[in-house]
């Protein structure tokens, strides 16, 4: 089962503020076979987030933009959480001036491979997956895109099961 492409897009509600959507993953078509299921496992994950907005304050300033990708709904963005799957932060580092000057480096779109080096993936076990942003110091919302590198793969019920039940 060849790999595809997912594609995902989230606006904040407003600046600094943790907004999530539910993303429908896609539908197996296949036959399962036995005690056999279809699943989706991630290999890739694509990131752009939000652009630095026009914060014009002068003294240094710090900005930044996380997003994840979860199994289930989420009250922030947390890398540490159990059912987050993938996870991008950018920071932006600098001193505004009087006449609004500022540098940042962007190195955009950036990729994370979530396979274990041997081409095996996180295997996700539910229907839905969950988009989610936020951003720290940002005068308006700002908007993030993902596209996560998947395939179907075919495991055990038993794995299945498991599966499942570290993503609820």
């Amino acid at each position: 089962m060849s790999p595809q492409l997912l594609s995902m897009q989230l606006t904040t509600s407003a600046a600094n503020t943790f907004t999530q959507s539910e993303i429908p993953l896609p539908v197996n078509r296949f036959r399962e076979k036995g005690k056999s299921v279809i699943c989706i496992e991630l290999l890739k994950s694509y990131w752009d987030l939000g652009e630095l907005d026009n914060n014009n304050a002068a003294g240094g300033n710090v900005l930044s933009v996380q997003a994840q990708l979860s199994t289930a709904s989420q009250a922030t963005v947390d890398s540490a959480h159990t059912q987050v799957v993938a996870y991008a932060f950018r920071n932006y580092r600098g001193a505004f001036t009087a006449a609004g000057t500022f540098q940042a480096i962007n190195l955009e779109p950036f990729v994370v491979d979530h396979t274990d080096g041997a081409g095996h993936g996180i295997m996700i076990a539910t229907d839905n997956i969950f988009f989610a942003a936020t951003s720290s110091g940002f005068t308006g919302a700002t908007t993030c895109k993902a596209k996560v590198l998947y395939r179907f793969k075919q495991i055990t019920l038993e794995e299945y099961i498991g599966i499942v039940q570290s993503q609820q």
